[in-house]
């Protein structure tokens, strides 16, 4: 009897132990599939993202003042990889900073990485390259170099980076305003001579204005990269968004940069195509040099075959002389 209940007990352990093993497996699966598809909201509230509100075609304010562009869409795209609420606030770039630094907000969009920031911000990798420039009315053109330009009031945008490299390079005269609208305004009323810009964003608005025949480039500034960011020493909130970055397939991706950007080149294909072409021309160009550098042989081997020939001909010329004169000579002493 005693063993029988032993038998049973055993049994019954080994049951629930192995009930239990499974269990495990399905929490630890299902808690494996839930950090996949989601990333827990702060709090339990929607994050709040701010960004220049005059990026064009990134982010602007169409004609009935709604939120428009690629990263109001990208935006969307992560909150509904996330299942978490967004609340995009597009702003004049300087309120944008200043809701950031003050806790108002979670994250900033919109911005580069530069030295004087990265003491204030954890920044998530670049998603573009923008380049920046300084335009000038075409009356003026370039005036020739950069220390020309120095003498003149620049339209800036408060807040923005080209400030900072502008003064590196000597300029201290400046027009602050709002955002890049304004700015190119303020440009065709003649207020300032020259404005810094992107060069997607000054398309745009010169564009939209009928203007572009009215201004010039005068030099490209730098290159800076797009990136998202948030206040140092919030590394959970970066790497939540990254995260739910990462959730979005390349091929959604590429569909959202193709709408609002056109068809985006396959660099990597047109430089193996580029490559292949090259290799060709230079198999070709090879060959030809192969194939010129005998014909020239051939063709100085056949001029000294033809010399020789000559030379031979010449001489064999010389001898029937002699010999026909020195026959001649008998004949005429017989006379």
């Amino acid at each position: 009897m005693t063993k029988f209940f032993s038998a049973t007990l055993l049994k019954t352990a080994r049951t629930l132990l192995q009930l239990g093993v499974a269990c495990l497996c399905q929490l630890f699966v299902a808690g494996s599939v839930l950090s996949q598809d989601t990333v827990p909201a702060p709090n339990g509230r929607a994050i709040i993202v701010v960004a220049d509100q005059n990026y064009p075609p990134y982010i602007y304010l169409d004609e009935n003042g709604v939120a428009d562009g690629y990263l109001v869409e990208m935006w969307a795209l992560w909150s509904e990889k996330t299942g978490i609420k967004v609340d995009l606030r597009p702003l004049p770039w300087a309120e944008a900073q200043a809701q950031i630094q003050s806790g108002s907000a979670d994250v900033i969009d919109t911005i580069f990485a530069m030295d004087s920031r990265l003491d204030v911000y954890e920044f998530g990798e670049p998603y573009a390259d923008i380049n920046i420039a300084l335009f000038t009315d075409v009356h003026l053109g370039t005036l020739g170099e950069v220390g020309a330009l120095r003498a003149f009031k620049i339209g800036v945008q408060s807040g923005d980076a080209c400030i900072d490299h502008l003064r590196q390079r000597g300029f201290d005269l400046f027009a602050e305003y709002r955002n890049y609208s304004t700015v190119v305004d303020a440009a065709i009323r003649q207020e300032v001579a020259a404005f810094c810009m992107d060069e997607s964003s000054v398309d745009y608005y010169l564009y939209t204005r009928d203007a572009r025949q009215d201004f010039v480039k005068a030099f490209d500034l730098y290159t800076g990269q797009m990136r998202f960011a948030v206040l140092k020493g919030n590394s959970s909130m970066l790497d939540q968004i990254q995260a739910g970055m990462d959730m979005i397939p390349e091929t959604e991706i590429t569909e959202l940069k193709e709408r609002w950007f056109g068809p985006q080149r396959d660099w990597s294909a047109l430089l193996r195509t580029a490559g292949w072409t090259a290799a060709a021309g230079a198999l070709v160009a090879a060959l030809m040099a192969v194939w010129i550098f005998t014909l020239r042989r051939a063709v100085v081997t056949k001029t000294r075959e033809l010399q020789r020939e000559r030379a031979s001909l010449q001489e064999s010329e010389e001898r029937f002389r002699c010999i026909f004169e020195d026959s001649r000579q008998p004949a005429a002493l017989l006379e």
